[in-house]
């Protein structure tokens, strides 16, 4: 039966051109090396090399079987590498699942730093809000996802990775974008633009929770789910809005960010979510990166996008 060692021991003879010098390459006597090679010419059915003569020589047939599996043992050598890098979590697949926040603020240096790491796993990032990535990590459709807490699923893990300050985006020609700081009573009766209570509830609960504590009812004219629509539409004048930080990595000429004129500011947290019962090994391998260079800042207790 045919077997990668018989390839090995096929290529040293061929190379070396003299029995003795290559069972002394492969650490093995003469006899046994001549024993396998006679097996894997009758095992191919025709003579691999021309003896009788020094050095020998290969057959037309051995030359082209030399060829075919210097290729087998590099490709069967390249797999088992994989493999071996793969149960390490240093090869395979990934896919991540982003908010359109995360795209804007931390995940570029996330994905740099893992792929320079661990180059040889493909990573496959989708985007979907948070209440979809929840659905998709309960069903293994995603390995990892970036998060708005907090994860109501007894099999997702979430840990803190990212704060950021909520500020108000204010339309450049606006009176209020001459302040240096905003309280959050300039919002009362003014007109805003939220984040849509369905599919973005986690930016819109921290904005409804902050404007109510403070007794403001400013008058929503216009929702949307992503953050850069949202920050379009201040653009287009046609309100405030809470926005994150991030937010400042959307060029729009016609929009201003001003702090909030409170101290500590309300903040936004972003977690990274995994299911606890996910066996892809790269799993670990990016959370251990996520624990080395991005330590919780805080405790995941907003609500969910």
């Amino acid at each position: 039966m045919l077997e990668l060692r018989h390839f090995r021991y096929f290529i040293a003879v061929a190379e070396e051109l003299h029995f003795g010098r290559a069972a002394e390459r492969l650490c093995m006597t003469q006899p046994p090396l001549s024993m396998q090679i006679r097996q894997l010419e009758e095992d191919v059915g025709v003579p691999l090399f021309v003896r009788g003569h020094r050095p020998i020589k290969l057959t037309a047939a051995g030359e082209v079987l030399l060829e075919h599996a210097r290729t087998v043992l590099s490709q069967a050598d390249s797999a088992l590498q994989k493999a071996r890098l793969t149960a390490r979590g240093e090869a395979g697949h990934l896919t991540i699942a982003v908010t359109s926040a995360s795209v804007l603020g931390l995940l570029p240096q996330l994905i740099a730093a893992f792929k320079r790491r661990y180059p040889a796993v493909e990573l496959n990032v989708r985007e979907m809000v948070s209440r979809d990535q929840l659905a998709a990590l309960g069903q293994s459709d995603i390995n990892i996802g970036l998060i708005r807490p907090p994860a109501d699923h007894p099999a997702i893990d979430v840990q803190t990775i990212h704060v950021e300050p909520i500020v108000v985006a204010i339309p450049a020609n606006h009176r209020l974008a001459e302040r240096d700081s905003i309280p959050v009573s300039a919002m009362n009766q003014a007109p805003f633009i939220s984040f849509d209570s369905r599919t973005a509830t986690y930016f819109n609960r921290l904005a409804h929770d902050l404007l109510t504590t403070h007794g403001v009812r400013p008058d929503v004219v216009q929702s949307a789910t992503q953050l850069h629509t949202v920050v379009a539409l201040v653009s287009a004048g046609l309100g405030l809005a809470l926005v994150p930080q991030a937010a400042s990595r959307i060029q729009f000429e016609d929009v201003v960010l001003r702090p909030l004129d409170m101290d500590p500011p309300p903040l936004a947290e972003l977690c990274v979510a995994w299911n606890t019962q996910d066996k892809n090994p790269a799993v670990g391998t990016f959370l251990e990166l996520i624990r080395e260079e991005w330590s919780p800042t805080g405790p995941s207790s907003s609500p969910a996008e």
